[in-house]
């Protein structure tokens, strides 16, 4: 697997409990807390080939890349030929530089995918038109991995009570064949135009959120079974 490296951080001493379930997600993105996952964890990145590769793996949600860690290092994992990664139970694609999570695998594919607003971060505009990012903003990539532990997991999300909350908005993307559409009510009728009619008539009589997973899901559910 081909290294870009990005960033070596310090293995620091920590006391911090894992918890009992070290595939938890991140309930909010900060400063410190940038990982999807709150350890990394034993994953698995699949090539276009089908060849395989076990890592120590974890998805960054604020700088939009899956890391794996190497030597206790860790780096941004080389897309190029990557067909999909899994981590835990989640499955993760990437697509025009975005990953997304796959949420949804029958007959149509629904995936998840998250943005940060940078702007957020970056001072309002000086007297000549100049800007320049926060103290928030000057850190993003300085995530410390602490603990060492028998399974080689590693934690992060090291949350400070000094953290700004990172505001991170959700789309949601339907993958049918190999093309890419948004989960809208047009792509489901374009889609599966041959049962437009029933489909028009489904849509008016559901009051249907189409930002809402299990709305979603409901909707591909009822797609595949016409």
């Amino acid at each position: 697997m081909k290294k870009i490296f990005i960033l070596i951080v310090v293995i620091t001493t920590s006391f911090i409990s894992f918890g009992q379930n070290k595939c938890d997600t991140s309930e909010y993105y900060a400063q410190n807390a940038q990982f999807f996952f709150n350890t990394f964890q034993k994953g698995t990145v699949v090539f276009n080939d089908e060849t395989k590769v076990d890592a120590i793996l974890n998805y960054n949600v604020v700088s939009n890349d899956v890391y794996y860690i190497d030597e206790n290092k860790y780096f941004s994992l080389n897309r190029e030929n990557v067909k999909y990664v899994a981590i835990c139970d989640y499955r993760f694609y990437f697509e025009n530089g975005k990953v997304l999570q796959l949420i949804f695998d029958k007959g149509v594919q629904l995936l998840v995918e998250r943005n940060v607003n940078m702007e957020e971060f970056y001072d309002k505009k000086g007297a000549y038109g100049a800007t320049s990012p926060n103290t928030v903003g000057t850190d993003f990539l300085d995530v410390t991995l602490s603990n060492l532990p028998e399974d080689r997991s590693y934690l992060v999300n090291l949350r400070d009570k000094e953290d700004k909350e990172i505001n991170v908005v959700i789309n949601y993307k339907i993958k049918y064949g190999k093309k890419f559409y948004p989960a809208t009510q047009k792509s489901f009728l374009k889609i599966y135009s041959e049962n437009k009619d029933k489909l028009k008539k489904y849509f008016s009589e559901n009051n249907f959120d189409f930002k809402n997973k299990q709305d979603l899901i409901q909707i591909a559910n009822y797609c595949i079974s016409l």
